[in-house]
């Protein structure tokens, strides 16, 4: 049978549009090819590429794979199939059409890429790393691998070599926004900021949409103390990290711009439980606004947030909310407070524990003053393996007089054991620990927290408890540079490592000397 001449024509018109980015056009010529020729494999290959690209991910995963059952020894169909796997969360298989794909073709450096972009995702840095410098040992000027491997280098915490990563990166692809943007995420934390401003800058001449940027430039003022340049462009986490979280109400959004005499606001709770803690403050300051004040919150906050003002009224998230005049997030009231950095709300404490949880961790646990009670947790996010250490490092270095108290919450059995066993001394408490307002009740009993996770150091701070925060080298805007104390809680101490990774030189440098001065203070009193 004669092939049709029109089909030629079609799939080149379909592939020029495609490549012109007119993706609705290209997947109808596409569609138009299989109704002449369902079984055409380049036809089902590109189509799916195309769906994808218009954000059909699962749609054009099962084009390519109609592809592959006509054709399953095609390197570049099973790796641009594997790339969706991934996207779609479907990392088993997409690690087995990845090997697959260098099984016809190991010398396929674009296979050897999106494995190691797999790696990365499953947070197997090293792995990722070796698959980068194995794409780029066979194509040298492969400016996407260069650019992957400094997102390796910089999980792994070698940022002056992310730095060099993303640099070759741009001398092979000068207009590489994403490069640009990555570069100036490694140069803040380096604490180049100047440097990483000016990376987000040509980011954005390249590519003056480009949300994360946008969001990053702003991180980095909001670090520098820029805040007024800052929380305009921090409103960008809606359109990047935080997209999937944002709320679509039919009331407007409230930034500052109208007055709220007589109407009814809502905040809802983003981002993390710490965040929450922090922008709280700003509550009773709409309140002498005029405006009654709805929050929806985590369950988890509820109790404790009932100390902020009489005038809050509170909802625990997925309950329904009564009708409002207008909405914000709580992390976008500072914006609307236009807050610089001497006009923070210092009304410390605002927060406040429940006098008769705080007479219960006294009597159970025996909490009384005498010797000084020194409360510890030594690992925070679960994700974020550089806000985490072993209790040993944390355990070893406090002075016998003292009393130590694990406020650390979900230990398993076998470390609890064997904390038990090797610190007999050590009060445990992180069994009785269940919403913040019983962390805060603890806090109360304590002369001092010492703390690797945020959101404790946050509620620490905002009940006005001394409290001494330990942070890694690149460590978030909140809590500046450089310096020892917080421009957001006058009680916390901070305490900042030098050396990247390095818990146990901040630990025997500064924490240890700071430690026994602050138990020999409280002996003499």
């Amino acid at each position: 049978m004669q092939a049709n001449p029109m089909l030629g024509v079609l799939f080149q018109q379909a592939l020029n549009a495609h490549r012109a980015g007119d993706l609705g056009k290209a997947c109808k010529l596409y569609q138009a090819v299989l109704q002449m020729a369902p079984r055409h494999f380049d036809t089902l290959h590109f189509l799916g590429l195309a769906l994808a690209d218009t954000g059909q991910i699962l749609q054009g995963a099962q084009f390519i794979e109609k592809a592959l059952r006509l054709a399953p020894a095609s390197p570049p169909a099973l790796s641009n199939l594997a790339g969706l796997y991934r996207q779609l969360g479907r990392t088993d298989e997409a690690h087995q059409a990845y090997e697959h794909a260098l099984s016809y073709h190991p010398a396929f450096p674009e296979a050897l890429n999106g494995l190691g972009n797999l790696f990365h995702q499953t947070r197997e840095f090293t792995k990722a790393l070796g698959c980068f410098d194995k794409a780029i040992e066979i194509q040298p000027d492969f400016a996407e691998a260069h650019n992957n491997r400094g997102n390796a280098l910089f999980s792994l915490r070698r940022l002056e070599e992310a730095v060099a990563a993303f640099g070759q990166a741009i001398s092979l692809r000068p207009n590489y926004a994403e490069a640009y943007n990555n570069l100036g995420f490694a140069l803040v934390a380096l604490r180049r900021c100047e440097e990483a401003l000016n990376a987000y800058e040509h980011a954005l001449e390249l590519a003056p949409n480009y949300a994360r940027a946008k969001l990053n430039k702003g991180l980095c003022h909001l670090l520098m103390g820029n805040y007024a340049q800052g929380w305009p462009l921090y409103e960008y986490r809606w359109a990047d990290q935080q997209r999937k979280q944002k709320r679509d109400f039919a009331k407007p959004l409230w930034l500052g711009q109208e007055a709220l005499e007589g109407k009814c606001i809502l905040l809802h709770a983003e981002q993390g439980l710490g965040d929450s803690i922090q922008f709280c403050r700003y509550v009773p300051m709409l309140a002498k606004l005029g405006a009654r004040v709805i929050a929806e919150i985590p369950a988890s906050l509820h109790t404790l947030f009932k100390s902020l003002t009489d005038s809050i009224e509170l909802r625990e998230e997925g309950d329904p909310l009564p009708s409002f005049d207008v909405h914000c997030p709580l992390a976008s009231l500072p914006l609307a407070f236009a807050t610089e950095t001497q006009s923070i709300p210092k009304a410390i404490p605002y927060l406040a524990a429940p006098p008769e949880k705080i007479l219960a961790w006294k009597t159970s646990r025996g909490l009384h003053a005498g010797r000084p009670r020194i409360g510890l947790v030594w690992a925070g996010s679960q994700t974020d393996p550089h806000r985490s250490l072993t209790p040993d490092l944390l355990l070893s270095r406090i002075p016998a007089p003292a009393m130590a108290v694990a406020v650390q919450k979900e230990l398993d059995s076998d470390t609890t054991l064997r904390l038990r066993r090797d610190y007999p001394e050590l009060v445990l408490c992180g069994d009785s620990l269940g919403d913040f307002a019983d962390t805060a009740a603890l806090l109360k009993n304590l002369d001092l927290l010492i703390t690797i996770d945020t959101s404790v150091a946050h509620l620490a701070g905002a009940l006005g408890i001394r409290a001494w925060a330990l942070l890694h080298s690149g460590s978030d805007w909140r809590w500046a540079i450089n310096g020892q104390t917080s421009l957001w809680y006058p009680s916390l101490r901070l305490f900042r490592q030098v050396q990247a990774g390095d818990w146990a030189g901040l630990i025997e440098n500064q924490l240890g000397p700071a430690l026994d001065t602050f138990v020999n203070d409280f002996q003499r009193q």
